[in-house]
């Protein structure tokens, strides 16, 4: 392990407050949860909580799927970003930082269609599409979104994605 220099104490309450360095650092916003572990030297370990990351490989299965039958970039975003993409050719939406504005508008509880928005921080791409969230237990673990780059995206088309986004809700809260 790595030490950082920070050191703080436990108040009377048990709280212990994450230096603002640490969170901005590793993305830890207000809200957020956290887990904590203890590693093999009995120390305490604390890592930021995601329900989302054991079911990164079923998610990534889906899009795969998805991407065969939508001809448009299917990805998963959480708060941080494109995560997951659908098929290789979209490998480079990953490593992009998503203008501020489309972050607003992926994190949503229910099904949106947007229009003409611009996607990344750093480029001129806009676009139209859909917005599937994942919530799970109440809680936005993240959202699907479809971009139409390529060709309109059709009722069925729609109603593919948000089956699949359904099955993968429901095994998550199982």
């Amino acid at each position: 392990m790595k030490a950082t220099g920070i050191v703080r104490r436990v108040d009377e309450l048990g709280r212990l407050v994450i230096p603002k360095e640490m969170r901005k650092k590793y993305h830890l916003n207000e809200g957020d949860s956290v887990e904590f572990y203890i590693n093999e030297r009995d120390e305490i370990v604390i890592r930021k909580f995601s329900l989302f990351e054991d079911w990164e490989q079923t998610t990534q299965v889906i899009l795969e799927t998805l991407s065969k039958t939508v001809q448009n970039p299917i990805l998963f975003m959480n708060k941080e970003g494109f995560q997951l993409c659908g098929r290789e050719v979209y490998q480079e939406f990953l490593n992009q930082k998503l203008h501020p504005d489309f972050t607003k508008m992926g994190i949503v509880y229910t099904n949106q269609q947007f229009q003409n928005i611009k996607v990344f921080q750093d480029d001129s791409l806009t676009a139209s599409g859909y917005i599937f969230p994942i919530v799970v237990y109440g809680d936005w673990v993240g959202s699907l979104v479809v971009l139409e780059l390529r060709s309109s995206i059709t009722n069925c088309e729609t109603q593919t994605v948000d089956a699949f986004r359904n099955y993968l809700i429901r095994t998550m809260e199982q």
